[in-house]
């Protein structure tokens, strides 16, 4: 799916039960809708991966240029979906 990717963001957090600090990336990308005579535009959503994939991911940042995106819907701890891209261009997430 083409994607504008619009954001990248590196983060961190302290984990509530043990105090680890989780260093995350997030990314955030707009993609077209698909025709409907209610809903014109683009679709924003946001997603995380890895802090380690920063420096392979950096240089896609542009609106300019879209990106190919692969993506997956996986469960997440509290049962429900999320949506999760595992491939950027040609790099693996």
């Amino acid at each position: 799916m083409k994607a504008m990717f619009l954001r990248l963001e590196k983060g961190s957090f302290p984990d509530s039960k043990t105090g680890e600090i989780i260093d995350y990336c997030k990314m955030t990308f707009a993609t077209k809708v698909e025709d409907n005579k209610d809903i014109l535009g683009y679709e924003l959503f946001a997603t995380t991966t890895k802090a380690a994939n920063y420096s392979k991911i950096k240089d896609f940042v542009s609106i300019k240029n879209p990106v190919e995106i692969e993506e997956e819907y996986v469960r997440a701890k509290d049962g429900l979906f999320k949506r999760k891209v595992s491939k950027i261009n040609d790099i693996e997430l």
